[in-house]
């Protein structure tokens, strides 16, 4: 059975027995790629752990002929997996945000990695969008991956000698190496196109959608940087970086960006309320920036990260929500034209602790909603009467001198001005003292009453901050004869003896200095009458009658007449018509016709006169 595995881990060469038992057992094996300089027994320490097992690199490699064997940089080689976990993992998941999957050697199925995950060989870890992880091998040197970054753990080699290295293999994305400044730590990454062996400090290796690789070195010595299979050796110095494109030889060290600076007195110290803080911070722009990185971590050194985030060239300031109590430190490092990342800023050091709210008559701190860590925050809002506790030995203000404790007052809006116990400036979070919409439950604005007559109305109150747990209702003109809150309708019975306009206050408690919310009353002598109901509307005249609509839709007129032909002398006629028209549009007609005729010399001339008289109907 023949497998690719990626080189990672101890292989114990006592699991192996005789090269030919392992080939009778059909191990499993992988393809293992020659570097410039190694030789059988090279590959068998780091390998195996042991110089000695030369002979398994024999017996799976029968082809390389009679000894002495010259390998040749780039020359594939056939080893069997034999492996047993000696001193514990090759790795293990230090630190992780949300969105961080692995799966172990050739297995199809992602799973959802954890804090203090153990990796063996094999292992690949991949950070989806906006997610990042760091990896600690068995000799301490870590790796921090960025965002839609994939890392292969190829573990550690050679852990008996006093020259260990750590290797991992870079897929896709960006990672951070950071390693400590013992003598004969070293970090190898292989990328696609690179291989970068560091010793000591840190540096910033990524690959991008081409598979072109980029080394940034920031620290330590001297970064090795070759083709994958040993070809083009550059010594990249810190402060240097070098780029290695596909099939190409790395580029000769070039200077890397800037780093920015930070502008101003940062504030040592910010002051948040619950899991409500917030911290800012501005940089100096670089003029051969593309974009600017920041990271937010637990360690000057860079380690422990947990917040990052790049920003275009033209930002040059940073705002980070929701970051619990404790130290921290901020970087921002710059990503020139090139791809290649400057060394990061001397770290900006701050802490955060918290300062407690009280709401209106609560005596337990006042719990709240973090917010969208990515997105810039609203001003906090509170309710007038909120009772504000600066942490210990600090004073606080919205407006005012800062006190140790103070009451928001309606109107108050504005950055939290804090100082520690010397009187130096601590930052704040943005706060907002508002009160309560209230509407009755109809949703209209104001309480309408008639003199003399009770009246019971609920109310609805609509606020960002949380509500009491008690609310009653007060007013100067307008008796409260009753009033009941259930937490989120405050239903109250009312009554007014003179007419005018009142106002209705909700408080915590009846003497509580500061209402929550007000609502208008109007009160009238009498009920306000309803309008009028319309009248319904008349009904539609019933359609005309239809006795001749056969008629009328005939295409030929019809006429009735009476006349007295045979008579001679004078003569008189009579003569109805009834016309029905060929289109509906035009109308019936009825003519009345009426017509004289006289014989004069001696029936030589006759002489006629009439008149007719049209009537115009329609019918439907």
């Amino acid at each position: 059975m023949r497998r690719l595995y990626y080189l990672a881990g101890l292989f114990v060469p006592l699991s192996l027995g005789s090269p030919a038992a392992a080939q009778e057992a059909d191990a499993d094996t992988f393809e293992y790629v020659v570097v410039e300089g190694e030789s059988c027994p090279s590959i068998a320490e780091r390998v195996y752990g042991d110089r000695r097992r030369y002979d398994v690199v024999h017996a799976y490699n029968e082809d390389l002929g009679p000894l002495p064997h010259h390998l040749s940089p780039g020359q594939r080689l056939t080893l069997p997996v034999v492996s047993v976990r000696r001193d514990g993992p090759d790795a293990e998941v230090t630190n992780l945000r949300p969105d961080v999957q692995g799966r172990p050697g050739e297995r199809e199925d992602w799973q959802r990695m954890h804090l203090g995950r153990d990796l063996d060989r094999g292992w690949r870890v991949n950070t989806l969008e906006e997610a990042f992880a760091e990896l600690t091998f068995r000799d301490e040197s870590q790796v921090a991956l960025r965002e839609n970054t994939v890392v292969v753990v190829l573990g550690s080699s050679a852990a008996n000698t006093r020259r260990s290295a750590s290797e991992a293999r870079l897929d896709r994305g960006s990672l951070r190496a950071r390693l400590s400044e013992l003598r004969g730590r070293r970090l190898r990454v292989s990328t696609p196109s690179a291989r970068a062996e560091l010793e000591g400090g840190a540096a910033v290796v990524s690959v991008d959608e081409s598979e072109t690789s980029r080394v940034s070195n920031h620290a330590g010595r001297a970064v090795r940087v070759t083709t994958p299979d040993g070809q083009g050796q550059v010594r990249v110095a810190p402060g240097m970086g070098s780029r290695v494109a596909r099939g190409e030889r790395p580029s000769a060290p070039r200077p890397l960006p800037a780093a920015p600076a930070w502008v101003g007195s940062l504030p040592a110290q910010w002051v948040g309320v619950h899991q409500r803080t917030t911290v800012r911070g501005t940089w100096t722009a670089v003029d051969t920036a593309r974009v600017y990185r920041v990271e937010i971590s637990r360690s000057a050194g860079g380690a422990g990260v947990v917040a990052a985030v790049e920003v275009p060239s033209e930002i040059t300031r940073f705002e980070v929500h929701g970051l619990p109590p404790g130290s921290y430190f901020a970087r921002v490092s710059t990503i020139g034209r090139d791809f290649f990342e400057s060394v990061p800023s001397a770290p900006y050091a701050f802490e955060i602790v918290l300062g407690q709210l009280h709401g209106p008559g609560q005596e337990v701190p006042q719990r709240m909603d973090p917010g969208d860590p990515s997105t810039q925050l609203r001003p906090l809002t509170l309710l007038p009467g909120s009772v504000l506790v600066a942490p210990t030995g600090m004073r606080c203000a919205l407006v005012g001198d800062p006190a140790e404790s103070s009451i928001l007052t309606e109107g108050q809006q504005g950055s939290l001005r804090c100082v520690d116990a010397e009187g130096d400036a601590v930052g704040g979070l943005e706060l907002s003292v508002q009160p309560a919409a209230v509407a009755t439950e109809s949703g209209a604005a104001r309480i309408e009453l008639v003199a003399g007559e009770p009246r019971t109305v609920r109310l609805r109150l609509r606020s960002d901050a949380d509500l009491p747990s008690s609310l009653v209702a007060r007013s100067s003109d307008v008796t409260v004869r009753d009033s009941a809150w259930d937490g989120e309708v405050l239903t109250v019975s009312l009554q007014a003896d003179v007419s005018g306009t009142a106002a209705l206050e909700l408080v915590h408690t009846p003497d509580a200095p500061m209402a929550l919310g007000t609502v208008e009353v109007l009160v009238s002598d009498t009920a306000r009458e309803s309008p009028a109901p319309r009248p319904p509307d008349e009904p539609a005249p019933p359609p005309p009658h239809t006795l001749h609509e056969g008629l009328a839709r005939a295409l030929l007129s019809s006429s009735v007449g009476v006349r007295d032909l045979d008579r001679r002398g004078v003569s008189a006629s009579a003569t109805l018509d009834y016309h029905a028209e060929s289109t509906a549009a035009l109308g019936d007609r009825l003519r009345t016709s009426v017509n004289m005729s006289g014989d004069l010399f001696d029936d030589h001339l006759r002489l006629s006169a009439g008149a007719a008289f049209d009537l115009y109907g329609r019918y439907d």
